[in-house]
């Protein structure tokens, strides 16, 4: 005799209550291939939308933003180290905000054409990275509207913390580095960049006190200039007369 499963199969697994388990069918098998893919499927485009959002939109800001908020640094707070006119150091932050923006926007826009690379359209990207330029740039200029040069220096050094903070959440939220490794990072280039502004502040002094230094020198020569002058003129105009007589 041969043993009932030859003849009718395996029997149905039972559970703890004796009672039978479906077998899966044919069409449960294939519907649940269909989820499977449709999950794979789901997972890999939302990891290239993702990728896509970061090559064309995350890393221009972010090129941006570091650019705007690190190269700005040394012509605003050179000009107002060395003239402590805080209008001054204003006018140089605006100007190379909007400089280093346009500048940022073609360099963005020309390097890459995004055919090649996968990194979006060119004008779209050199704007994101011109607008971001600029507003890291401006940020730390604006407390240099204040009239009193204390106060408009240690609120942009305020402005200027924020910013730092600010740009290493965003490379922990995109880009998945760590918090202190990225405050680290952009604190030391911005660091290095205000060593070179305080640097330059020291050369621009020097015409100041050689100009200091020349004015009454310049005033006794002027001085002994006009004595000899008026010294020469008697003996000139006595020479007039004598050829007269």
């Amino acid at each position: 005799m041969l043993p009932a499963e030859y003849l009718h199969g395996p029997p149905h697994p039972r559970g703890p209550g004796r009672r039978r388990f479906p077998q899966p069918t044919t069409a449960g098998r294939l519907v649940g291939s269909i989820d499977a893919m449709a999950t794979i499927i789901s997972a890999a485009r939302r990891q290239r939308d993702q990728r896509s959002f970061l090559l064309q939109r995350a890393q221009p800001a972010m090129v941006g933003l570091i650019d705007g908020s690190l190269s700005t640094l040394a012509p605003i707070f050179a000009v107002a180290f060395a003239t402590h006119q805080p209008r001054y150091a204003f006018l140089a932050g605006l100007a190379t905000a909007i400089g280093a923006g346009v500048s940022m926007a073609f360099s963005e826009g020309l390097s890459d054409t995004g055919d090649l690379t996968g990194r979006g359209r060119s004008y779209m990207r050199g704007a994101i990275t011109g607008a971001g330029t600029f507003l890291g740039g401006i940020l730390h200029t604006l407390p240099f509207l204040i009239p009193q040069y204390q106060s408009a220096v240690l609120l942009a050094l305020a402005v200027i913390a924020f910013e730092l903070l600010a740009l290493a959440w965003i490379r922990r939220r995109f880009f998945g580095t760590g918090f202190l490794t990225s405050l680290v990072s952009v604190t030391l280039g911005g660091a290095i960049i205000a060593t070179i502004s305080a640097a330059l502040r020291v050369p621009s002094t020097r015409p100041a006190n050689a100009a200091a230094a020349a004015g009454p020198l310049v005033s006794l020569t002027c001085s002994q200039a006009g004595t000899n002058a008026a010294f020469r003129a008697p003996s000139l105009s006595s020479r007039l007369m004598t050829l007269t007589n």
